[in-house]
């Protein structure tokens, strides 16, 4: 599992593909961390009631990262997994004696670190602000946390779509697609339907993340990520069982 993990990891940047990644993603947010900047100093200008610095840059800047993965999370999870099924690079690893969930959370770890990484460099953008400012330490690393089990979600979730579509493009846009649908369920919520509202609220993974962020921990919201991401790492591991002897 590490050997697959380390190895999809530095074949990432082996080529163009990874270093683009990461470098499109910095290049938003750091526009968006310039932007976020500009908007609270003129609210402090403008004497305009605002909610700190913890969340008005650190809190919105991780946000911001969650709206740059739906498109950044599917892109790696094709490289990792539906591009190398569509070219067969795969086959050797199916056909080793290894078992179908090394090869799943060895992947899934590739996609984990390539996300800890971009968290990573975010986190050196606020700590800037501590230079200037007095931040909430307890309240920015929950934020950050948070920001980690979602994109953790997402990539589970994409993962799950690129071991059911071999072609990578149409895997990309329905993992995309997929996201976006289940960060933004709850907008669904107006069916004036108790019961079912509450459940298509319950599975929002933006609410449960803005629970977090407003310093409302709460044990239910993690084990929610929790279980998103070990039902969508067990759907993987039955299509991966089933693909590797199909595609061998």
């Amino acid at each position: 599992m590490f050997t697959i993990a380390r190895n999809d990891f530095i074949a990432l940047f082996r080529t163009p593909f990874g270093w683009s990644l990461l470098a499109s993603s910095q290049i938003l947010l750091g526009l968006s961390y310039f932007l976020l900047l500009s908007n609270y100093f003129n609210k402090i200008k403008y004497q305009v009631t605002t909610h700190g610095v913890s969340y008005e840059i650190a809190a919105l800047l991780v946000a911001v990262l969650i709206y740059i993965s739906l498109f950044l999370v599917p892109l790696l999870a094709l490289r990792l997994l539906a591009f190398e099924r569509n070219n067969h690079s795969i086959n050797l690893l199916f056909t080793a004696p290894i078992s179908s969930w090394r090869i799943v959370l060895g992947k899934f770890s590739a996609m984990l670190i390539f996300i800890f990484c971009i968290i990573c460099l975010l986190s050196l953008m606020i700590i800037v602000l501590s230079w200037s400012s007095s931040l909430e330490w307890a309240k920015v690393t929950l934020t950050l946390a948070a920001g980690f089990l979602l994109l953790a979600s997402y990539c589970a979730i994409a993962f799950y779509i690129s071991s059911i579509i071999k072609q990578p493009l149409i895997a990309g846009f329905a993992s995309s697609l997929c996201l976006l649908f289940f960060l933004l369920i709850d907008f669904l919520a107006n069916t004036r339907i108790d019961w079912l509202d509450s459940i298509i609220n319950y599975l929002s993974l933006i609410r449960h993340f803005e629970n977090l962020i407003h310093g409302l921990a709460s044990s239910s919201d993690i084990l929610f990520f929790i279980i998103v991401i070990a039902l969508f790492l067990k759907l993987s591991q039955m299509r991966i069982n089933r693909i590797r002897f199909e595609d061998v």
